[in-house]
């Protein structure tokens, strides 16, 4: 938080700059609420929701093991600006 404003890294920038070779800062700027995130899970013919959860407990030695629960869940997602009227975004991109 800055000055009351919501700051959000994104790690993707910073993967750009090293697939280019260039260094840079990118920031957006908004309004509270005009980021958004919605998901759906459809039905399938039978009723029931058309969404996959698997938990598995592997009990084995070695890595990955010793008793970890891994978690595997199947939905669509998106996430996106609402508004583009209220929103702000600078760059600078030096090699």
């Amino acid at each position: 938080m800055y000055n009351g404003l919501y700051v959000v890294p994104v790690d993707a920038w910073d993967v750009l700059n090293e697939a280019t070779a260039t260094n840079g800062v990118r920031a957006l700027l908004t309004v509270k609420g005009n980021l958004g995130a919605a998901f759906d899970v459809s039905k399938t013919t039978g009723g029931s929701p058309d969404i996959a959860f698997e938990a598995e407990q592997r009990l084995g030695p070695g890595d990955g093991f010793m008793g970890k629960v891994y978690g595997h869940a199947n939905y669509e997602l998106g996430i996106g600006i609402l508004n583009r009227d209220y929103l702000s975004y600078a760059s600078y991109v030096s090699a």
